[in-house]
């Protein structure tokens, strides 16, 4: 899916789905932290929905 980053607290992304219209709540890979990228409010991302659970997913680029 893809979406948009509105808030930024504490390691936590909150990214409004575009198609669903929906906002998930987010946090970025390990992977941002090995290569000390930061996402920021404003960028556009891909993330996928966590299962089990509703409006939760994992960041995987910018």
């Amino acid at each position: 899916m893809q979406g948009k980053i509105v808030k930024g607290i504490a390691g936590f992304y909150y990214v409004y789905e575009e198609r669903s219209g929906e906002l998930f709540e987010c946090k970025a890979k390990g992977i941002f932290r090995k290569e000390r990228i930061k996402p920021l409010v404003g960028d556009n991302v891909l993330l996928t929905e966590v299962a089990g659970e509703r409006r939760s997913g994992n960041i995987h680029s910018v």
